[in-house]
């Protein structure tokens, strides 16, 4: 219950302190879904990302992410991000990501998102630099939602392995992310899944709460493949996350 109200202390802090400088920019699913980055989204060109993601259950608390992601490109057709994040606590805490590709619709109205990158490079050899390269493909269908396929490749095998030493280093990832439209379109159910007994693999399944369309509030559940490897978590965790939008290129009321 402390690391709850915790969470939701930080959450409202943040809430109040970016509603002032937030401009409309295109309302969609951000560049990971719940608990995996199978999605061909890209953060708009100059427009930074700000997340803050927690774990926990009742024994044991996961580090907390906190990250930055901004768009790099101004191409309609061909679209760039980089990002990095904080886990604490943690020894080695900073990683970095990088994600380019073809959004949905860029050569067509059939034409699905197509998108390729690596995260979780961080900076301390056979420790954090899992560097974890990832495609995927996805689509928004019309009454159904936006769908997603992908896989992943480690390219650190012996940060990969299952709890019994076996090679876990690839996989398979898909998602799936619908509105409650007609209803409202400011609730959303979101679920994605990472295959592979390693550290990564596991899934997740949960709620979306849009205050506009540049802030939201995720609410759901994460689960571990490898419960052995995963022991404190075994039994999944709960996860509260932030994620806010910021147009820089937009002046301040008054200003």
């Amino acid at each position: 219950m402390e690391r709850i109200v915790k969470d939701i202390y930080v959450i409202l802090l943040t809430i109040f302190a970016a509603l002032a400088p937030i401009a409309p920019p295109a309302w969609a699913t951000p560049s990971s879904v719940l608990y995996t980055p199978c999605t061909p989204y890209i953060q708009p060109f100059g427009v930074p990302h700000i997340t803050y993601d927690s774990y926990f259950n009742r024994t044991a608390d996961f580090p907390t992410d906190a990250g930055l992601t901004i768009g790099l490109l101004p191409w309609k057709n061909f679209q760039a991000e980089i990002g990095f994040d904080l886990f604490y606590p943690a020894a080695d805490p900073a990683q970095i990501n990088f994600k380019a590709g073809f959004p949905e619709g860029a050569f067509g109205k059939y034409f699905p998102g197509l998108t390729a990158g690596i995260y979780s490079m961080g900076f301390h050899k056979d420790v954090n630099n899992f560097d974890i390269l990832h495609f995927e493909a996805g689509k928004t269908l019309p009454k159904i939602g936006s769908v997603s396929i992908g896989g992943y490749r480690g390219l650190t095998p012996e940060l990969m392995e299952s709890a019994g030493g076996a090679d876990q280093d690839w996989g398979y990832m898909a998602s799936y992310y619908r509105t409650f439209e007609p209803l409202t379109d400011r609730v959303a159910f979101a679920a994605d899944y990472m295959s592979g007994k390693n550290v990564i693999g596991g899934g997740g399944a949960g709620l979306y709460f849009w205050f506009n369309k540049s802030i939201d509030l995720i609410l759901g559940w994460v689960w571990f493949n490898d419960r052995e490897l995963n022991y404190p978590y075994r039994n999944g965790v709960f996860t509260i996350q932030l994620d806010v939008d910021f147009n820089l290129k937009r002046k301040l009321e008054g200003s």
